[in-house]
């Protein structure tokens, strides 16, 4: 972790508020405790901002690279996590996890005069070496990576993956100073949701959570489950225009995915466009619907945890939101795709026939968040069961102009679930 050393302690603290707020911490544990106050020594209040400048003369002043990009991000001005230590299942390396490409990063190294030999690496994942604090035990996690890149510098590599993660060092560090804060000079903690102690989020809440808070709003129709089907196979499809889904769920998408076409043919008299986008979802839930806090308050909800006091690892996973489009009606049809990603989704695993239809054949072996299986479907609640074969009926804004269809290229028949 990188602590400025330049922040200034919180003044005139009674030592009343030090004591009720390590009491109110105890249910926490111990580790905890001890992290916030270390934090605490170090926090100044959330509303003071650090000189951009102060930025980069604490990245000047590490020796390595990795170090110099964290400490930019520690001050929000990149959006990587703190150095970690990462394996391609055969050696073991620092890497750092961002959520934006090289782009950003090389640029703001170029300004401290660091200007590191770029190459891209292809990879679509990773394994990270983390910490679990629920159990108190070292693993490695999978994580997806979107892009990835090596860096040389001075006689070092270092990687950077784009991938999707929850919160970037800066972000951390901003949640701990305001959590620690309203802790230890307000006495707050209503409302803070989704705070980060080190490693570990504590969602608090003091309201008890509403009966609906798991529900999902959105039209629901189902079109039966998994059947043998037969038709066509069309080419990639084209589209240069934007998508807009109108009166759909609430779905948390992920903010550098955008809708992209897959596939589009007719089927059943009508054109159909199939794109993709992914979304964004975490633990514990494993859901991408509504927001982070909502989430952890249906959690509470559903475990009766009241009141809402927990810890979750920073995890993060990304379904793939399926979205079939009538583009005459401007009608479409939203899935869920669980423990899917966008390389398993090209054009030849969808079928047009009476209508639009998903090959999930091979599909058994997907699993996702500590192996549950992949499944294709929609909810009518967080944490609820799939439903499969069922979709969000939804409105969509299209411009058909902008849409390139190719040609069917072959009759399939295969295991299908219809998604459209």
């Amino acid at each position: 972790m990188y602590l400025s050393q330049h922040t200034q302690p919180a003044q005139d603290l009674k030592v009343r508020r030090v004591r009720g707020a390590l009491r109110m911490l105890a249910a926490l544990g111990v580790v905890v405790a001890v992290v916030v106050f270390a934090l605490f020594l170090l926090v100044a209040p959330p509303g003071e901002t650090p000189d951009v400048g102060e930025a980069y003369q604490y990245a000047r002043s590490h020796v390595t690279l990795h170090g110099k990009i964290a400490a930019l991000s520690h001050y929000d001005v990149l959006k990587t996590t703190a150095p970690l230590t990462c394996s391609d299942g055969v050696q073991n390396f620092t890497c750092l996890l961002s959520k934006t490409d090289i782009t950003p990063v090389l640029r703001e190294l170029k300004k401290i005069d660091v200007e590191p030999e770029v190459s891209p690496v292809a990879r679509r994942w990773v394994l990270v070496l983390e910490f679990n604090f629920i159990d108190g035990t070292w693993r490695w996690r999978n994580v997806t990576v979107v892009s990835g890149w090596e860096l040389k510098w001075n006689n070092e590599t270092t990687y950077v993956f784009q991938a999707p993660i929850e919160k970037s060092l800066g972000e951390m560090v901003k949640m701990q100073k305001e959590v620690i804060w309203r802790i230890f000079v307000e006495e707050v903690l209503k409302g803070v949701i989704g705070v980060v102690l080190d490693k570990i989020v504590v969602t608090t809440e003091n309201a008890t959570a509403t009966p609906g808070v798991c529900h999902i709003e959105g039209d629901i129709v189902c079109f039966g489950g998994v059947a043998e089907v037969t038709g066509s196979v069309w080419g990639p499809c084209n589209y240069t225009g934007a998508v807009e889904i109108i009166d759909g769920p609430p779905i948390n998408w992920w903010v550098y995915s955008n809708f992209e076409c897959i596939a589009a043919g007719r089927a059943g008299g009508k054109t159909y466009a199939v794109f993709i986008r992914e979304a964004l979802a975490g633990r514990p839930t494993g859901d991408p619907f509504k927001s982070e806090a909502e989430r952890d308050l249906c959690y509470c909800a559903k475990k009766r945890i009241v009141p809402c006091i927990f810890a979750k690892t920073l995890e993060a996973y990304m379904p793939v939101g399926i979205l079939v489009v009538d583009v005459e009606e401007g009608i479409g049809y939203l899935s869920i795709g669980y423990g899917m990603r966008p390389f398993h989704l090209n054009h030849s695993r969808f079928i047009f026939g009476d209508g639009v239809y998903l090959n999930i054949e091979g599909f058994e072996t997907l699993r996702y968040m500590d192996g549950l299986k992949a499944a294709v479907g929609a909810k009518r609640e967080i944490m609820g069961p799939v439903l499969e074969g069922c979709t969000y009926r939804v409105k969509v804004k299209l411009e058909p102009e902008k849409l390139t269809i190719s040609q069917p290229l072959y009759n399939a028949t295969a295991r299908a679930v219809r998604i459209g």
